[in-house]
């Protein structure tokens, strides 16, 4: 016979690390243990009053993530990202006493979607967001996921057999869950982009502190000059005492 157990798990195992059920206890208790019972935990549950982030906040805490972020964005909500991918693609990282995934998030230099780089067989990843404009959300799900699989051993060469690794076949259907995702500026870091006019005021700038210090060189090479010709009559009239 099913129990309310198998039921909760039936119903999350998309966002619970498979092969991970001993740790659905340490999921579900600290919610059901506010709750009167396990039946109600589970009609909560199927009637959408407990949400699913709720039920993995402990499972969540587990994921031990080493963020190194270098760019605007928020830092929780690229957070919320890669535990979502991690779930799907590195579960052993998931576990309690696992490893910490090391994240560095830095600026593409072009325009258009995300990219990154991984070592393979390793928790370390590098993911680049867009400096402008508004990120594509379901891409960077994509990036990041594609990134993990390399720090798990899988290369390029095994990826080409499996479509969900590429911007193609399943891609947008299997990373749909990006575009739930928020991702914004953080606070007080909102940035302009700089004009022709700014541009243009800066180059002054710069030529006027480069004159500056071309001046500072000639005065200095005078100086030098001027006691180089002045202790050189002094070492000839030496001589020729």
């Amino acid at each position: 016979m099913e129990t309310h157990r198998d039921v909760v798990t039936n119903l999350y195992q998309k966002y619970i690390c498979p092969g991970t059920r001993e740790m659905l206890s340490s999921a579900v208790l600290p919610v059901s243990s506010r709750l009167k019972s396990e039946s109600e935990a589970v009609a909560m549950c199927l009637s959408g009053e407990v949400s699913h982030d709720e039920w993995h906040t402990t499972l969540g805490e587990t994921m031990k993530i080493n963020l190194q972020n270098r760019t605007h964005w928020r830092d929780d909500q690229i957070r919320a990202f890669l535990k979502r991918a991690m779930r799907d693609e590195r579960p052993d990282l998931c576990k309690r006493g696992a490893p910490a995934l090391t994240v560095v998030v830095v600026y593409k230099r072009n325009r258009g979607g995300s990219s990154g780089c991984a070592y393979l067989n390793s928790n370390w990843i590098t993911v680049r967001l867009p400096k402008w404009g508004t990120p594509n959300r379901l891409d960077f799900a994509f990036v990041i996921t594609h990134e993990l699989a390399h720090t798990r051993g899988v290369a390029h060469r095994a990826m080409s057999r499996l479509s969900h690794y590429w911007r193609s076949g399943s891609y947008l259907t299997k990373y749909a869950w990006g575009n739930d995702l928020p991702l914004e500026v953080k606070q007080g870091k909102v940035t302009q982009r700089r004009t022709v006019t700014m541009k243009l005021t800066n180059a002054r700038k710069r030529l006027k502190a480069a004159l500056t210090r071309e001046k500072r060189a000639v005065t200095l090479r005078k100086k030098w000059q001027q006691k180089v010709k002045y202790y050189g009559k002094r070492t000839e009239l030496a001589e020729a005492a």
